[in-house]
């Protein structure tokens, strides 16, 4: 978990006054929040203010969120890691439901290889 994110639920934890057993997101109500509640009442309406807003420019789901964010740890770490951050246990779930391109990353394929096998002037070496 991030370090900010982890400051960020101790910090609602203390001004909370919550306990070991106390739920940290709650419903309105004080109750677990159901899933279907969540999407209806806080994530849709948050995409549709973003859609407004331009800052997205189609609609998302939490499981893209969920995607982008495995996709983004696969890009950094390796898709092992990705899995077990995800919490699979073989990263061909990961790969097969979550792992996405990133957009522009064929150009920084072609540039590595170009670096990996060319010289200054990206001149292919022929070994003879």
């Amino acid at each position: 978990m991030p370090l900010s994110l982890s400051r960020a639920i101790h910090n609602h934890i203390a001004e909370n006054q919550l306990g070991n057993d106390d739920l940290i997101f709650t419903s309105l109500e004080g109750k677990t929040i159901e899933k279907s509640n969540f999407i209806t009442r806080v994530f849709n309406p948050a995409v549709d203010e973003l859609l407004s807003q331009g800052v997205l420019s189609e609609r998302i789901t939490p499981k893209d969120l969920r995607a982008s964010c495995l996709t983004l740890i696969a890009g950094q770490f390796g898709i092992i890691e990705a899995a077990r951050q995800g919490g699979h246990s073989k990263a061909n779930t990961t790969t097969k439901y979550y792992a996405r391109p990133i957009a522009g990353r064929d150009k920084a394929v072609a540039n590595w290889f170009d670096e990996l096998i060319g010289d200054e002037n990206n001149e292919m070496r022929i070994a003879n």
